[in-house]
């Protein structure tokens, strides 16, 4: 059956991996349809394992993108604080990569303190949900009104 070769491929193309190159794996063992497809996606996953803050870019452009089809505009407006938030991280990660550390800080481990967080740059992003954070509302405050 479909299943069982599908199965079969899997695992030869488990054993495959690191002996032979994935494009021959993609298009040979695993017979796919759009190898090129399958190819980009696996160097997507890659990138995004190397730079965390590809994924959060990727996930702010997709809340954009669903927000501009939604007709609650409470929701669209979530989605779109949603999406700013995640592109405020990713600016941050990418400020943070672009300065080196100094080689004692960059040998030891970095653990947030527990219970705290920072969201200044939040209050600072222009028009985030109407301009309810400049008001003087918190954003907790400005989502569930």
């Amino acid at each position: 059956s479909s299943k069982e070769m599908e199965i079969v491929n899997l695992a030869q193309a488990q054993a495959a991996r690191g002996i032979v190159p994935m494009k021959r794996i993609v298009t040979n063992i695993m017979q796919a349809e759009d190898p090129a497809g399958w190819l980009s996606e696996l160097e997507l996953e890659k990138a995004k394992e190397a730079n965390p803050a590809i994924g959060l870019a990727e996930m702010a452009i997709r809340y954009a993108e669903q927000a501009e089809g939604m007709d609650d505009e409470i929701e669209a407006d979530l989605k779109k604080w949603q999406s700013m938030v995640l592109v405020h991280d990713y600016v941050m990660i990418m400020k943070q990569r672009m300065q080196p550390l100094p080689i004692e800080q960059a040998t030891q481990k970095r653990t947030p303190e527990p219970g705290k967080s920072n969201l200044q740059g939040l209050a600072s992003l222009p028009g985030l949900l109407g301009g309810q954070l400049q008001k003087g509302k918190t954003a907790e405050e400005a989502v569930t009104q």
